[in-house]
């Protein structure tokens, strides 16, 4: 008997093939992978029928396919950066807004501040004063009455701490005052832009009647459009006479 027979009788005698023989635990790839996958039970030993046909087959040199794949689709990516960026475009209009109103009132307060001391100063002066001249025409010492139907943006008083005779006027858009020499200052600021001031003066000319002189004063505050305010202040002064010992 030659050698190769001796090696066919010895692989046939050793059960060549057969699952769970030596030879195929020793030579066959098929045999580890299935090995791999054995049932941990006892109800099943390598070779005997339960184990030959109720053991899955292995898939043997082939990669494993993942159940999960990690990442996001380009759809996922277009629909979030949409949402972010509706998001950042909502809460930065609510932070404009914000801001634009802070700013807004921040304007308010100091302008009317503003107009509110230079109408109580000259409401203050007015009121003590004589001789009401109402419109810059003919002799401001004298007391005139208000003859214009929409009043006049000029008057004339009679200062009743020296007796000399001063005016109050409006020029372009701001509130000025005049003294006796004829020199006016500002009484606004510049973000104080007046739009009317009409005097009415009632009883100046009367002997016995108490003079009385109605203000208005309409305009708005503020320098940017975004910020502005429009005002309309309405007043009546009525003459307080001090007398002095």
């Amino acid at each position: 008997m030659t050698q190769e027979l001796r090696i066919k009788n010895r692989k046939k005698s050793e059960g060549e093939g057969l699952p769970g023989s030596e030879f195929w635990h020793r030579n066959s790839l098929e045999a580890n992978c299935w090995q791999s996958q054995m049932p941990k039970s006892t109800s099943g030993f390598p070779g005997s029928r339960f184990w030959r046909y109720n053991l899955p087959k292995a898939n043997c040199g082939q990669k494993p396919t993942p159940k999960w794949t990690f990442g996001f689709t380009l759809i996922e990516m277009i629909v979030s950066v949409a949402i972010f960026s509706l998001v950042v475009v909502v809460s930065t209009g609510a932070v404009f807004t914000i801001i634009r109103t802070n700013q807004k009132v921040q304007t308010i307060k100091t302008v009317m501040e503003n107009l509110n001391f230079a109408l109580e100063s000259m409401n203050r002066v007015i009121r003590f004063s004589t001789d009401y001249h109402c419109g810059n025409i003919g002799t401001l010492s004298l007391p005139r009455n208000y003859a214009y139907l929409n009043g006049a943006d000029f008057i004339a008083y009679k200062d009743y701490r020296n007796g000399t005779t001063k005016r109050f006027r409006l020029n372009g858009t701001s509130l000025e005052k005049g003294d006796a020499s004829g020199v006016y200052s500002s009484m606004t600021g510049s973000d104080v832009t007046i739009t009317r001031l009409s005097f009415y003066v009632e009883n100046a000319e009367s002997p016995t009647a108490q003079p009385r002189v109605k203000l208005v004063v309409q305009g708005y505050a503020g320098s940017k459009l975004d910020t502005t305010t429009s005002f309309n202040i309405q007043a009546t002064i009525s003459q307080r006479v001090i007398i002095l010992n």
